[in-house]
Parts: structure tokens; sequence; C-alpha cells
């Protein structure tokens, strides 16, 4: 908007108030035509009349400066619109996600018929550590951060997450339909404009969509606790005696444990990889932490961290 403000402003201050310099001049034209008519008369009526000629050519040259600040400005505000809607497109348009079958692997039906009964009666409306070392027990902890994670999910994902947990067909309609009722306008220098109908994300605030967004991550959690069950990674413990933990999660933030080996970083890489492909997830390297216990030495961390991704700790 700079060119048309600066326009405007060169505008102001080379014109000034024209209109009321117009009034001036004719209103003292005015008051010499009915005086005597002598020489000094026409004279000055003479005088007047060619500035009254020069204030309105220059009034017509200051209506032409506004019209054309005014066409820049509009120019500037479709591209800036056209910046806004298209960023906005991108980020809720799907990305063929892929690999169900791998994601979904160890899930079992969790809602029952009975469940499904209680839920299709109601009438549901959805309203819009310091760090420390662990002795010669050379572990990791990867804190992963998911970027735009709510944006990000996929709804083909979050319907074959329900299905596959034993959700009625009725129950995951209402849900789909429900997402798919939404759409985006924009305000661009206070100007509502815009509409971008997503085909993916959960609406932030929504009283549903955190449970939703749960559900997504339910295969994240299946697909780790799964392999820790294999033992193919082995968690982190914080005493003798403590159980091993594998993971946590805080809402999108997940904070993951494993021995300092390669093969137990690449199997990490993997499921991280899979659930990637599958809901939409992206991990933000940027805000990606791995932290090693004291006793790793500094050749494994670097290539940890080059399997891995993210920032060495």
């Amino acid at each position: 908007m700079s060119c048309a403000k600066d326009l405007i402003k060169w505008a102001a201050s080379t014109f000034g108030s024209l209109k009321k310099k117009i009034r001036k001049v004719e209103q003292a034209l005015g008051e010499a035509q009915a005086g005597r008519v002598d020489t000094q008369m026409l004279h000055n009526c003479t005088r007047l009349f060619a500035e009254l000629d020069e204030l309105r050519r220059l009034e017509e040259s200051y209506g032409f400066a506004r019209s054309r600040a005014n066409d820049l400005r509009d120019e500037e505000h479709e591209k800036l619109q056209s910046v806004v809607s298209d960023y906005f497109a991108e980020l809720f348009e799907m990305e063929h996600p892929s690999n169900f079958n791998e994601a979904l692997t160890g899930l079992n039906t969790m809602v029952s018929e009975e469940n499904n009964a209680r839920l299709e009666a109601e009438q549901s409306d959805f309203p819009c550590y310091e760090k420390r070392g662990e002795g010669k027990d050379r572990s990791i902890a990867l804190k992963l951060d998911m970027m735009k994670a709510y944006d990000r999910v996929e709804w083909v994902f979050l319907e074959k997450m329900m299905a596959k947990l034993g959700f009625s067909v009725l129950w995951i309609k209402r849900i789909m339909d429900f997402l798919a009722s939404v759409s985006f306008s924009f305000k661009v220098n206070g100007v509502i404009s815009g509409e971008v109908h997503p085909f993916r994300g959960l609406r932030q605030g929504d009283p549903i969509s955190p449970y939703l967004f749960l559900l997504c991550a339910d295969s994240f959690s299946s697909l780790l606790s799964r392999v820790a069950r294999e033992n193919r990674i082995k968690g982190a413990s914080i005493c003798i005696g403590a159980p091993r933990v594998s993971y946590l999660f805080f809402a999108d933030d997940s904070l993951l444990f494993a021995k300092a080996t390669l093969q137990e970083c690449s199997v990490v890489a993997d499921i991280i990889s899979i659930y990637e492909r599958a809901s939409g997830q992206k991990v933000n390297l940027d805000k990606t932490n791995v932290t090693f216990s004291k006793c790793v030495p500094l050749d494994r961390r670097m290539e940890i961290v080059e399997t891995l991704g993210g920032k060495g700790g």
C-alpha cells in the first residue's frame, strides 16, 4: 500500500485545498465584475480568469492522481488478498495421504455396539526436566513438534481411523459432514473478502476438535506401542526398577525415548514417516530437539541427529 499512500500524500502537499482556493477566486472575480468598468477592473478580471483556469487544471490533475492512487491501492489489495487466499487454500488442500493400513496396524476395535447406539441416539451439536544422564544406559529423548497440527489433519485418515476403532457408519458420516460444513474468509486491511473451502484440518476452538485430533494421534501411539512390545525400541527408565517409558504425548507435542543406537533411532524415524504419510502431520524440524544422556559419544550423537533430523542437545 506504500505506493498509493505516497502518491496521495504527494498530491495533497502539491495541490493543497483546491476547492477552497477556487471558491475564493470565484468570489473575488464576482466582486471585480460587479465594480465599475475601467482599465484596472479589466486587468483584475483577466488575472483572476487566468488564476481560475490554472486552479481548475490543477483540480483535474489532482483528480487523476487520486484516481491513479485508488487504482494502485485496489491492485495491491487484490494482490495481497490473492496471496492470503492462496496460502490458506494450499494449507487446507488434501495431500493424497497413503499407507493407511500400515499406520493403523495394531489398533483394535474400541467402540462397542452399545457405545454406538448411545452416540447415534444423542442429538449432538458441535458449536462453532533438568537434563540428566542415565549412567551407563545410553539413551535419547526426542521432542517432536507437529507443524500446524490441527490444520494438517487429513479427513480421509480420520474417517478410516474412526472406522478402524469401530464407530458406526452413521456417526462417522455425522462427523465428516460437520468437518465439511466450514468455509473461511479473510480480513485484509479491514476488508472481509475471499472464500476457501478446506479439504483437511480441524477447526480451532470447536469443543470436539481436540478429541478428533486425539483419535488421529492414537495411530501414532499404537505404532510406538507395537514396536515397544516387539522390543525394537527400549525406551528409558528414570531409576532402577522403574518401568521403561517409550513415549509421552502433550497435545500436539510428543516426547519419544529410545536407546542411543542407530538401529532403534531408524525404527523411530520409520514410524514418524509412516504416520506423516497417512495422517498429513508433518514434524517441524526447527522445533524438534534430540537430547542425549551424558555418556553418548559425540560421533554417535551426530549420526543419530542426521538419522532423526532436528537439533542435537
